[in-house]
């Protein structure tokens, strides 16, 4: 696409990122976007069903990756077997999660920005979803890593979803 800036979305199928996605992708036209799914053995595995499906009814282009070809366990005493415990109690936490991510995208895509959408609400629970974490990223990877809605609380993103048009019910969010 020209000389536009190669934007990567790491895109799970949420609304959060769904908005990133579109938000990314009507920017500008001379930005060539692509939504990166990363497959890391996560809970809700229908989240990729639904990423897929929203970039191909939307014709936005899409990659996908094995973030984790290990297996979770309390031990991590077998081969290909990671310890896994809860960060104080979340099984949702997943430390660093966001950096492989980020890596992931840069390896996969050689983009000149890498968005996330992480927004306000997560800040409190995910160190990977803040400002400083995000300039951290930027200085150690050479990309631009962007938080476009780490300022937006849920209901405003829901809002920024109604204005996009996208239908909230085809997103899957944990």
């Amino acid at each position: 696409m020209g000389d536009g800036m190669k934007i990567t979305v790491l895109f799970s199928g949420g609304l959060d990122s769904t908005v990133c996605l579109f938000q990314a992708f009507w920017s500008s036209c001379e930005h060539d976007v692509t939504a990166l799914l990363v497959d890391y053995n996560q809970p809700h595995v229908r989240e990729l069903e639904c990423a897929k499906s929203i970039c191909n009814n939307t014709g936005i282009k899409w990659i996908a990756v094995n973030a984790y070809p290990w297996f979770r366990s309390p031990a991590g005493n077998k081969p290909n077997h990671v310890p896994w415990s809860a960060a104080e109690g979340d099984p949702m936490v997943i430390r660093g999660r966001n950096s492989l991510f980020v890596a992931l995208a840069c390896a996969a895509t050689d983009p000149d920005q890498v968005w996330l959408g992480c927004n306000h609400n997560d800040q409190a629970d995910y160190e990977d979803c803040r400002t400083p974490w995000a300039e951290r990223m930027t200085q150690a990877f050479r990309v631009d890593v962007v938080l476009p809605l780490c300022l937006y609380e849920k209901w405003q993103i829901v809002k920024m979803a109604r204005w996009y048009d996208i239908n909230i019910g085809d997103t899957l969010s944990c």
